[in-house]
């Protein structure tokens, strides 16, 4: 024990992040095991462990939700005069228990899923959350939820969008700044609930706004969503974007949103070190609108990874590696048009004196 007390703080550190990142699935359980040591591994190993919260099982996103409401003032909570089973802020400090929160946990999170966010809100809500005064308790919602009961439906999204604005201000309060977001766009979203739930607020903003990774996945059809996060992320240094589709009901595609993706790209110039992009619209990719912006953040691009890109009707499309003097891993899986061959010549020691790893994978 004397041992465990007199390690650095540094050290504790390393060790605690090793500990999260790890592949196991005991981590959480093996950190929350260090925080019960002493106090001062606790104070070390509590922020760690709510780093990435909604990495959970979804059997524990009830009891995560619980928490975190707990921090929110009441008033967050009647916006609906509907009886929410939950203790309050107000409720807690008025026990008699004053320790019952000692640490602000909202505070730690650096990291958020939103897509296991808003599924948290809506398992706690369907689970244990009670609604109209406690008489009635959601259940898994069958298809015919929306039909025969369209205004508890209407009740259940405006009591899900205001949770999620509640807890997302309030980790914003809490002063929690974070550093990586996912995002998965469903083309069968519920356009009331989810169009609602992008973090594009001005009250939220500042929230996500130094986010280092980004992580975007789904449809792109009419949601101009990357002209959106252009606006607030300015300091990404990875990003990772798989393009669903995006064709609209009649198949014709349109290179608005590309457009806007290389917008997101270009606006990271001097700062993006990784990018990882997928497409999987079945017909053109266009990724000529893209390589532009690709090529601005040469000076500090490190990996690079296209997916299923056509570069058929593009010439000399990847001249822009000659100056791409810091890359160390390039990559090219079943993109169409692209060869060995047609990669070589922008690439030489002299010129990428950092690339140790180059693969071009299968014909598509």
């Amino acid at each position: 024990m004397a041992i465990a007390g007199s390690l650095p703080h540094l050290v504790l550190k390393e060790i605690f992040n090793e500990i999260e990142e790890s592949i196991s699935t005991d981590r959480y359980r093996v950190l929350l095991s260090c925080a019960l040591v002493n106090r001062y591994w606790c104070h070390e190993a509590l922020p760690t462990l709510w780093r990435r919260p909604f990495n959970c099982r979804r059997e524990q996103y009830s009891k995560l939700i619980k928490v975190y409401l707990q921090f929110i003032d009441p008033e967050f909570l009647n916006f609906l005069d509907l009886d929410l089973n939950i203790p309050t802020k107000s409720s807690i400090s008025s026990s008699s228990s004053s320790s019952s929160l000692p640490f602000l946990y909202p505070s730690y999170i650096k990291y958020i899923d939103f897509y296991n966010f808003f599924d948290a809100v809506q398992y706690w809500m369907t689970t244990d959350g009670d609604f109209e005064r406690g008489k009635n308790r959601f259940n898994w919602m069958p298809q015919w939820f929306y039909r025969e009961r369209p205004i508890l439906h209407e009740t259940f999204s405006k009591v899900k969008r205001a949770l999620v604005q509640a807890l997302l201000g309030n980790f914003l309060s809490s002063g929690a700044r974070l550093e990586s977001v996912s995002f998965l766009i469903h083309p069968n979203k519920d356009l009331k609930v989810e169009e609602f739930l992008w973090p594009f607020d001005e009250n939220v903003r500042p929230l996500i706004v130094n986010i280092k990774m980004l992580t975007v996945s789904g449809m792109f059809r009419k949601e101009n969503i990357f002209a959106e996060l252009t606006k607030i992320c300015r300091n990404l240094q990875a990003m990772e974007i798989v393009i669903e589709g995006n064709s609209d009901v009649l198949g014709v595609q349109s290179p608005k949103e590309y457009l806007n993706l290389g917008s997101l790209i270009q606006a990271q110039k001097g700062r993006l070190k990784s990018l990882n992009i997928t497409f999987r619209e079945k017909s053109r990719s266009f990724i000529e609108l893209l390589l532009p912006s690709i090529w601005t953040n040469s000076s500090t691009l490190q990996n690079l990874r296209l997916c299923t890109a056509d570069f058929r009707d593009v010439k000399r499309p990847l001249a822009g590696l000659s100056s791409c003097h810091q890359l160390r891993s390039l990559e090219f899986s079943y993109c169409k048009g692209l060869t060995k061959e047609s990669i070589s010549p922008y690439i030489t020691p002299a010129v990428n004196p950092y690339l140790k790893r180059i693969r071009v994978l299968g014909g598509y």
